[in-house]
């Protein structure tokens, strides 16, 4: 659980008390939209899969256009991407020095062939990662419960 650390000294950004809770209220509204926003994400890229499947094996320099009663959809053809195919020559090319500055190793991929239980003087685990902002209703905001009579 983390730890709740509210400042009440000084003001770096030198604005008052209203224009702070102001700005509080429009990310927290903002927040709430995103968060409705997700769940149009989350089914857009669902049907973005289907679609595509239709035409999975189309070769990649075509295109396909797929229609509805509104629209159509154009299939584009795919994209060119680059990957190192020799990382053999590319260290060879750049020399070992050069090489190891440049490279990089995603965290999974190590912990997938080193146990974390022998890392220690390969990782370092610090708490530096970004912070997040959790929207909690303010008393005020909060409706009252029903009196019963």
């Amino acid at each position: 659980m983390p730890i709740l650390c509210v400042l009440t000294h000084g003001n770096p950004t030198g604005m008052t008390k209203q224009e702070r809770a102001k700005l509080v209220d429009e990310f927290a509204e903002l927040d709430r939209t995103i968060a409705t926003y997700k769940t149009n994400l989350d089914r857009h890229k669902e049907l973005r899969e289907t679609i595509l499947s239709w035409h999975a094996n189309l070769a990649a320099n075509q295109s396909a256009e797929v229609h509805g009663k509104k629209y159509a959809l154009r299939i584009t053809p795919r994209e060119f991407q680059r990957k190192i195919t020799s990382m053999a020559k590319v260290k060879a090319k750049l020399g070992l020095a050069r090489f190891l500055q440049l490279c990089s190793f995603k965290l999974k991929n190590l912990d997938a062939h080193i146990p974390t239980s022998e890392q220690a003087g390969l990782v370092a685990r610090e708490q530096t990662g970004h912070r997040s902002l959790e929207v909690i209703p303010s008393a005020a905001s909060t409706p009252s419960p029903a009196r019963s009579a």
